[in-house]
């Protein structure tokens, strides 16, 4: 009787570390296939629109399907006239950004991208496609500033964060997400 509980343990741990093992395959599998998406959606992106329009990044906002090229802080292009701004007080270098200011119009021009921020809820998802890399931005405050009034953006140092900054009617709003991957 002991003989065949041994081996029934036996069967029974070789069956299980192999489900397990499996498991383990199916989800490397998953992540594996996720960041071909990610670097197959990159490599169209660089290609398309980086190279042809000079574009440094790509800003995207799946739940407004707002997607953007953004130029470079020296480039005449980066202004609020021609489209979305990248503000002098952004932080990025190498392949990592620190903090990302973003300004861009909300009316009803062909220059208004971020028209449709105002549908925007914490927990939102924002995309920065910079140097080869995703970087996820998780909405986490929405608030409201006077228009014609200086104000100062405290960072929390232990974060890396997205700003986006728009005009609606008397006021600027401001939207902050926080980096999460």
């Amino acid at each position: 009787m002991l003989k065949k509980i041994k081996k029934f343990v036996f069967i029974w741990l070789i069956l299980n570390v192999c489900s397990m093992s499996i498991e383990n395959i199916v989800d490397k599998t998953t992540i594996n296939r996720e960041n071909k998406k990610i670097q197959n959606y990159w490599q169209n992106v660089s290609d398309n629109n980086l190279q042809t329009n000079n574009y440094i990044m790509i800003l995207e906002i799946p739940k407004i399907n707002l997607k953007k090229g953004l130029y470079a802080i020296s480039s005449a292009k980066n202004n609020v006239k021609y489209g979305i701004q990248i503000l002098p007080e952004s932080s990025f270098y190498e392949n990592n950004i620190d903090l990302l200011f973003l300004a861009g119009h909300s009316g009803n021009s062909r220059i208004s991208y971020f028209h449709n921020l105002n549908q925007l809820t914490i927990d939102d998802e924002i995309y920065i496609y910079y140097k080869k890399h995703k970087f996820i931005y998780k909405l986490q405050k929405i608030y409201n500033i006077e228009k014609n009034k200086s104000h100062i953006f405290k960072k929390d140092i232990k974060k890396r964060e997205i700003v986006l900054i728009t005009c609606q009617e008397n006021y600027q709003v401001v939207y902050v997400g926080d980096l999460i991957s």
